[in-house]
């Protein structure tokens, strides 16, 4: 073993200037001096191969190599020094590995990360990056120019599926719907991994009380008292609660009342109005002053004397035009809010079960990171085992022992999400503060029988509660039109008072006042032609805005189908490509239990496993929402939730 490792060392020392490259077959020396004949031209170098085949290690080499761009080896702090970490980087070097984290959007492992990217551990990038001080701050504060323009290389490989994946994830979080907030990852941003989408309506980024008092569906009203025992809850049991007491649901609720009230106050117009009053006064007249006269023999201040009136009186507008347009506009207003409500649930509804099932797919992560941690302990006493027969060399020890180290970090990681996701689910539902609960209800994979595209249009059309709100909404606004006309119109009004009057209670008598009025409107100083052109102007938003909607209905709907389709043939492959990681995992401790191999490649399969379950487990997730958001788009998610999620 001692021999096979020294003759390994021979070989890296002859080939510095290719890192991770270690070999002496004539294949690879034919590549390696391919590499050598194109690193010092401009020309951009196309790298072929079929997956695992070590392409992005000759294209880091090609860059390596090309001169005046990164010179290898790195240069050490002191003559001492050995550890390949501690080597002190040029501007050039630096400027690498910055463009390598802003291309990956400064993530360091994981697939297409910068050390995906730079050919390197994920430990190792961190390390260096702390030994240079890279940060994201320091990076956008200083501007790495390197000393020569750089060399491109492109590469073409069978990975394309899950980028294209992590794309569609990206955009279902964008567009999945309304003004909603989504979860963003299952796995720790330290690993690395792409998001695989938004949860509607979730959030496990932290919101300000800003964003939630602009989204209300996140939020919800605590109801009862916390209890020490954890709940079980279903997912009906969840929709139900949050029905109930999600916030915005309550606030639609509250919009229905208020629309209701100023019907009543638009009908207040066209209805009877009756009072009665009852009034005693004491009066004293000077004749001169009231009138200006006096008379002969008449005392000039006469009183004083008392006044006692009591009597009902009665108002009926009988004909006026514009409140009863008013009126059937309140109306019309009210159905629209009634809509309004209805929508609410929907969207209520969707973002419950987005966050139960992200709550499922985060547990799925735990126990997906748990089995993993379990694995690199049975890998890390498999390989101390070997260590000890003389079967492995002690590097390969330490490395199961990191191994072991970062599946546990991913599993805190995982749990830490689980329980924010959790609280966020709590707080859309109206959980009591503080309260701990369990979801019971398991959501497998069930192929969803859809109908045609043609129908689903047509039935969002019919069924639409947003759709038919902003058509109640544009009928009112007509309605506000004609009764802006009508106040040109003339009005007939009648009033009609019966009471006693006298000196005194005892000393009154009754009396009756009666009329009818016509009124003709002549000039009202322009306030007509202003109500006609707000009224004008409200009538065409509304109406853009129905137009609008009818587009994006369109749209939602469609995407809904596409995700639907393109999702389910993601869960088929990702299953696949668990099946095929887990059988290669074992082959590869296989291969190293006989000796065969070292642990790298176990590590590599390892983390093949890891990157195929949590694949998995995102396309699971998304075909799950996509379903979801097929039945929001055609307006059923509130009462075919359910049905969808079974595949029926």
């Amino acid at each position: 073993m001692e021999t096979l490792e020294r003759s390994l060392l021979s070989a890296r020392n002859q080939s510095d200037k290719f890192e991770q490259l270690i070999g002496d077959s004539a294949a690879l020396k034919a590549v390696l001096s391919g590499v050598e004949c194109v690193a010092p031209t401009d020309s951009t170098v196309l790298v072929l191969g079929e997956t695992g085949t070590g392409k992005e290690l000759i294209a880091r080499a090609v860059i390596l190599s090309s001169e005046g761009v990164l010179p290898s080896p790195f240069p050490k702090f002191d003559n001492t020094t050995a550890d390949p970490i501690c080597g002190v980087f040029t501007d050039s070097q630096r400027g690498l590995i910055v463009r390598a984290l802003q291309t990956a959007g400064w993530r360091v492992g994981g697939n297409r990360g910068a050390a995906d990217r730079l050919g390197l551990k994920r430990t190792t990038v961190i390390a260096k990056m702390k030994k240079l001080e890279i940060s994201r701050t320091t990076a956008q504060n200083n501007t790495y120019t390197p000393a020569e323009p750089r060399k491109t290389v492109k590469m073409l490989s069978g990975d394309r599926a899950r980028f294209y994946a992590n794309v569609i994830a990206l955009c279902l979080a964008l567009f999945a719907g309304a003004p909603l907030h989504g979860q963003s990852q299952l796995t720790a941003a330290s690993e690395g991994t792409v998001p695989y989408g938004a949860a509607i309506l979730t959030g496990r980024d932290t919101l300000s009380s800003d964003s939630q008092s602009q989204n209300p569906y996140s939020g919800g009203v605590p109801a009862g008292t916390a209890i020490s025992t954890p709940l079980s809850l279903t997912l009906e049991e969840s929709v139900a609660r949050g029905l109930r007491q999600n916030l915005g649901g309550l606030l639609a609720t509250d919009a229905v009342s208020g629309a209701q009230g100023d019907r009543w106050r638009a009908l207040s117009a066209l209805l009877p109005n009756l009072t009665t009053a009852t009034s005693f006064s004491v009066h004293q007249i000077d004749l001169k002053a009231d009138i200006g006269l006096n008379f002969p023999g008449v005392a000039h201040v006469i009183g004083p004397f008392g006044a006692f009136d009591t009597r009902a009186s009665l108002e009926q507008p009988v004909f006026n035009w514009e409140s009863i347009e008013r009126a059937r506009s309140s109306a019309a207003q009210v159905r629209s809010v009634r809509y309004g409500y209805k929508n609410a649930r929907e969207l209520i509804v969707l973002g419950v079960v987005s966050n139960y099932l992200l709550v499922i797919a985060d547990q799925s992560e735990v126990e997906s990171a748990l089995a993993q941690r379990d694995t690199a302990k049975a890998l890390l006493a498999q390989t101390t085992d070997q260590h000890k027969a003389g079967l492995a060399a002690a590097v390969d020890v330490l490395r199961s022992d990191v191994e072991l180290q970062a599946r546990e970090l991913r599993l805190i990681v995982a749990r830490n999400n689980l329980a924010k996701q959790k609280l966020v689910l709590a707080r859309a539902i109206g959980l009591p503060a503080g309260q701990t609960f369990n979801v019971t209800t398991e959501v497998e994979y069930q192929p969803l029988t859809t109908s045609s595209l043609d129908e689903a249009l047509q039935q969002a059309y019919t069924t639409r509660p947003d759709f038919k709100s902003l058509t109640e909404q544009a009928r009112a606004a007509e309605l506000q039109k004609k009764a802006a006309a009508a106040e040109r119109y003339p009005t007939v009004a009648a009033a009609a008072d019966y009471g006693d009057i006298g000196p005194n209670p005892g000393t009154s008598h009754a009396t009756v006042d009666a009329e009818a009025a016509l009124r003709f409107p002549i000039f009202q100083g322009g306030r007509v032609h202003g109500d006609k052109l707000v009224a004008d102007s409200l009538l065409a938003s509304v109406k853009q805005r129905l137009e609008d909607l009818r587009a994006s209905i369109d749209q939602e709907v469609r995407d809904a189908f596409l995700d639907l389709q393109d999702t389910a043939q993601e869960v088929s492959v990702e299953k696949n490509a668990v099946l095929l990681a887990t059988q290669s995992l074992q082959q590869s401790r296989d291969r190293f239990a006989s000796g065969v191999t070292d642990y790298i490649e176990v590590v590599q399969a390892q983390e093949s496993l890891a990157d195929a379950n949590d694949a998995y487990i995102a396309s699971l997730y998304r075909y799950n929402t996509a379903k979801i958001s097929l039945a929001r788009a055609v307006g059923v998610a509130e009462s075919n939730y359910a049905l969808y999620l079974k595949g029926k």
